[in-house]
């Protein structure tokens, strides 16, 4: 209350040190005017580095909850797992330049040549599995693939 009131009141002296008065009002000034930037970057980093923490740690249970369900009663769960894991990684890239003609054309063939490995990709793994069964297991292996695909994207944009 009386720090309050000395600074308050016009008196700028908080010691009677004049010396220690500039060292309590203006080092902490000029640190953050020297450090400031590298504070606030360290701060941001240390946020960025735990949330791709978290988006790693969510992309690794969907992955092993898709594989317990999918290597579920299979023999060669090994061979399986290999290469759900390679086609785990693969990922598309759209298009950045958005031009007026032909965009539409473009991001169809973008996504059609994605379904068509990833229903090839399916077929290798599963020969024997009906079309009903492979659309849903087709359906159930975009979240892993969506999860593994931001945290590239996340990793590559910081």
């Amino acid at each position: 209350m009386d720090l309050i009131f000395i600074i308050g009141a016009g008196n700028t002296q908080i010691t009677s040190n004049p010396i220690l008065n500039l060292a309590i009002i203006y080092l902490p000034l000029a640190l953050l005017i020297l450090y400031g930037q590298k504070l606030q970057t360290w701060l941001i980093t240390n946020d960025l580095s735990k949330t791709v923490g978290r988006l790693k740690e969510m992309r690794d249970k969907s992955r092993d909850e898709t594989i317990a369900h999918i290597t579920e009663g299979m023999d060669n769960k090994e061979e399986t797992i290999k290469r759900l894991d390679s086609f785990l990684e693969y990922f598309t890239i759209m298009p950045v330049d958005l031009d007026p003609a032909g965009v539409i054309n473009k991001l169809d063939h973008i996504m059609t040549s994605r379904d068509m490995r990833m229903k090839s990709e399916i077929q290798q793994l599963f020969p024997d599995l009906e079309n009903l069964k492979q659309t849903l297991l087709k359906m159930l292996l975009r979240l892993p693939l969506h999860s593994t695909l931001s945290i590239k994207l996340f990793v590559i944009f910081i």
